[in-house]
């Protein structure tokens, strides 16, 4: 595995495409909202700047690296995660920078999750992505905790570890 963080991230947005167009792409999805026409091009800027944006703040907010260089890696994370489409990434960085400072992290992931069934699916999706939000918030704990091994804070990485378990030990609710 790399030690570099920029293709750690990458292998974590990787994973997540692959799961979520796995799971839109599946046959229950496709009898109910039409047949998904997804692509790297569609949802990798969506997911990138999701990425960027949560990552850029951990690593300010914890002030990994020199406090200097804090600052700095928002722009580098920039210029290497957003490999598809630069003026599409940036226009959902916008949103979901605007999304942090005013919504609790399950709404942020929600937003995500819209944004991506939306982009999949059309108009249609929007009924989909509620479903979808643990998804969201399993990839937002992944970066997070990528990220904090990284910078070997091994508190930050045990408490996403111990989210992510959570949330898929989580009972899911019944009718």
């Amino acid at each position: 595995m790399s030690n570099r963080l920029d293709v750690r991230l990458k292998t974590a947005r990787e994973n997540f495409y692959n799961s979520i167009s796995a799971f839109i792409g599946g046959d229950n999805v496709k009898e109910t909202y039409g047949t998904a026409a997804i692509s790297v091009e569609n949802i990798y800027p969506i997911i990138s700047a999701f990425q960027v944006c949560h990552v850029s703040s951990l690593i300010c907010a914890n002030k990994y690296g020199k406090e200097e260089e804090s600052s700095q890696w928002a722009e580098i994370l920039a210029a290497t995660l957003f490999d598809v489409d630069h003026a599409v990434s940036k226009v959902y960085l916008r949103r979901y920078t605007e999304a942090k400072e005013s919504n609790e992290l399950v709404e942020q992931c929600e937003i995500l999750m819209q944004d991506i069934c939306l982009k999949a699916l059309g108009q249609k999706g929007i009924m989909l992505s509620p479903g979808l939000a643990a998804s969201g918030m399993q990839f937002l704990y992944t970066n997070w905790g990528v990220t904090a091994d990284y910078f070997n804070d091994n508190e930050v990485l045990n408490d996403c570890l111990e989210s992510i378990h959570n949330l898929q030990n989580k009972p899911s609710g019944g009718c």
